[in-house]
């Protein structure tokens, strides 16, 4: 499946503003200027299934902020003229996914905004290009599947630090030129692994060696997980942690591109998977909360005896320890829970905001929520 548009993404969901994009899994290919000059895009989750992006598929996203990368095994990402985030100066972080073998060349060429790149112990290779043009690329964390290095593979970057996590270099092919000008980056190692740097080459050519706890967060503090509620159809997150700012994915199972249909008929889910987590400056970024935000029929109709779509509101659904939390209820309303084989499990009647649904619910089942007009299927 070829993603072309970020038509079908606003069309599936008219209610709230869509600035993030989460690519469904179904997708393989990304076209080429798919969303060429989305201003309002801030966040883009690429996921494990594609294996090509074209030509400037982003190229131009000026409010393009966060990336999460997850394609596995991708082999094709634009070219050296066209790359895929060109113009995207504002992209400041890009997750590579635990998974994520290879990245192939021009991938992330250009993004002037990144400081920062994180290559998880699943990378094997990656291309000389594969950063080219990241002129304010100052931190690079390697992880322990890159085991060579060919020549001038970051001599382009001007690092001031960077981390690696093999615990003994020796049997690496690390190429002498590999970095550029060494003697002014700091190289941190895992603790206790000093000495098997100090004198092995390219390493005892650094500023200087320091020790980190591998695994550790490096004595940065962990900013505190975000909640999600909704207020006014508009979807709200807050953090503890002061000046927190988000990154967050939804999931609209609704969305689709070029699908057929024999009777003309969509049945419509309006049910969106959320993921979202913090970070702040200096600060480890917060665990990942989820939810589901489902859009629910109110029981106001007009004079025409057809339900208002001004009347429509969003309600937010979590897990709160084993119970079930619900968001944007209102006093008096009833909910319902039911075993996905139809086994009434509990009613109780909502209060206003916030309703937990007092039930112990089991990790990897499916659950039926009867809300008003709407059945949700709910999976912890």
């Amino acid at each position: 499946m070829t993603l072309v548009s970020l038509l079908q993404c606003a069309k599936a969901a008219p209610f709230i503003a869509v600035t993030l994009l989460g690519i469904p899994n179904s997708v393989t290919s990304i076209g080429g200027k798919a969303f060429y000059n989305c201003s309002g895009l801030t966040s883009v989750t690429i996921p494990n299934s594609v294996i090509k992006i074209g030509d400037s598929a982003f190229s131009g996203c000026s409010g393009l902020t966060n990336v999460v990368y997850n394609a596995e095994d991708c082999i094709e990402m634009g070219n050296r003229d066209y790359p895929v985030f060109k113009g995207c100066n504002n992209l400041l972080n890009v997750t590579i996914g635990d998974n994520v073998k290879t990245i192939p060349s021009y991938a992330f060429s250009d993004c002037s905004g990144l400081t920062s790149v994180t290559l998880p112990n699943s990378v094997t290779k990656i291309e000389k290009t594969t950063f080219t043009g990241c002129v304010n690329l100052k931190e690079l964390k390697l992880g322990t599947g890159l085991t060579e290095i060919d020549n001038a593979m970051f001599s382009f970057l001007d690092l001031t630090d960077i981390y690696v996590s093999w615990q003994d270099p020796a049997g690496l092919n690390i190429a002498n030129d590999a970095f550029k000008d060494v003697y002014k980056i700091t190289l941190y190692v895992p603790k206790g692994a000093t000495e098997k740097y100090r004198y092995r080459s390219p390493w005892n050519n650094f500023k200087e060696i320091k020790e980190y706890v591998l695994g550790g967060n490096e004595g940065k503090e962990k900013c505190d997980a975000p909640t999600v509620s909704v207020k006014d159809n508009t979807l709200q997150f807050h953090s503890a942690t002061p000046n927190a700012k988000y990154y967050y994915s939804i999931d609209c199972a609704d969305q689709t591109s070029l699908t057929s249909s024999d009777d003309g008929i969509v049945n419509l889910n309006a049910t969106y998977n959320i993921k979202v987590y913090a970070y702040a400056d200096n600060m480890d970024n917060s665990e990942t909360t989820e939810a589901v935000l489902v859009w629910v029929n109110p029981t106001i109709k007009d004079a025409s005896n057809i339900i208002s779509m001004e009347a429509k509101k969003a309600v937010v659904i979590k897990s709160n320890g084993n119970n079930l939390q619900i968001v944007g209820t209102e006093q008096g309303e009833t909910i319902q829970l039911y075993s996905i084989g139809g086994a009434l499990l509990n009613t109780i009647m909502a209060e206003d905001g916030e309703t937990t649904i007092p039930y112990s619910l089991k990790h990897g089942e499916t659950y039926i929520i009867r809300y008003g007009e709407k059945a949700i299927k709910y999976r912890k």
